[in-house]
């Protein structure tokens, strides 16, 4: 079972998870909001997740992003429509994004029994 930051530590993980949260706008080919909703930058390169059911019918992703303006989608790089998640890749040659940089050691132990 995972475990959870105690309390005192929620300050400085949302302080650490802010810088890339973004919020995300999907319009159609006329230009109109087809929904809004929001994501999260998580890598350097720029890859966006998001929720799937967000980006549907939309013609155009744009990504907003605090202190450096809105950036569009260029494509989306992976989506898994059961677990309604979305991958996007912005289009940018602006460089380096803040990512939430999360990492954690998972051993790698092998299987047993059946699920």
């Amino acid at each position: 079972m995972p475990s959870f930051p105690r309390a005192p530590e929620w300050p400085v993980l949302i302080r650490q998870a802010k810088p890339a949260v973004v919020a995300i706008t999907a319009k159609d080919l006329k230009g109109r909001v087809l929904t809004t909703g929001t994501g999260f930058i998580a890598s350097r390169e720029g890859w966006v997740v998001t929720t799937r059911h967000l980006i549907d019918d939309a013609s155009r992703v744009e990504v907003h992003i605090a202190h450096r303006g809105t950036l569009a989608a260029r494509r989306i790089v992976a989506e898994d429509v059961e677990a309604d998640v979305a991958v996007l890749q912005l289009r940018t040659t602006a460089g380096i994004f803040r990512c939430c940089g999360w990492r954690r050691k998972i051993p790698r132990t092998p299987a047993r029994g059946s699920p």
